[in-house]
């Protein structure tokens, strides 16, 4: 089974901007992975040099770079018959057991019956930084009910229920004095 930051839908480059603060990248390890990135997509080899010269960075700091992310399990570096190769699902899997937001992606696919768009998942990234997760499945739960599962009618819940000052406690109190 593909992780998330495998789907074709993914976009590492706007998730690693997002999350480049909670990653604790410095400005020269997040470069050299969006450079790396770029470079995966077209097909390039890369290469320390390749690399120095499209960040105007040394030879040595790109090394060093290297080195720290390594070090930090975000990127894996082999070699074989000479030529470089990088893996960098270790950052997404660091990511993932950071914060827990790949559930909240498959429940809303699993409940739109389909895969989520680029839009629809920067939608929800920008939930996940700005709402507790519980609240959005709480709006998401709302929305089928009503029977409007879109991304639009989703935001407008979580945008009223925020001027409203509505937390998941509020709604867990509801709930349980409903069953009462």
């Amino acid at each position: 089974m593909k992780q998330f930051w495998q789907e074709s839908y993914f976009n590492r480059k706007n998730w690693l901007m997002e999350n480049i603060v909670s990653l604790n990248l410095s400005e020269r390890e997040f470069m050299l992975l969006m450079l790396i990135t770029l470079f995966m997509e077209q097909n390039r080899l890369i290469t320390t040099e390749s690399l120095s010269a499209h960040s105007n960075l040394s030879i040595q700091d790109v090394d060093d770079c290297l080195s720290q992310l390594c070090l930090k399990q975000y990127l894996q570096v082999t070699f074989t018959n000479g030529i470089m190769s990088f893996n960098m699902d270790g950052i997404f899997q660091q990511k993932e057991k950071d914060v827990d937001a790949l559930p909240i992606f498959q429940t809303f696919e699993q409940e739109f019956g389909r895969p989520l768009t680029q839009k629809e998942l920067m939608m929800l990234s920008e939930w996940n930084r700005k709402y507790d997760n519980e609240l959005i499945i709480y709006a998401l739960r709302e929305a089928a009910i009503y029977r409007k599962l879109n991304i639009k009618y989703i935001d407008t819940i979580l945008s009223r229920w925020e001027k409203q000052g509505i937390t998941v406690e509020k709604l867990v109190e509801d709930v349980q004095r409903e069953s009462e």
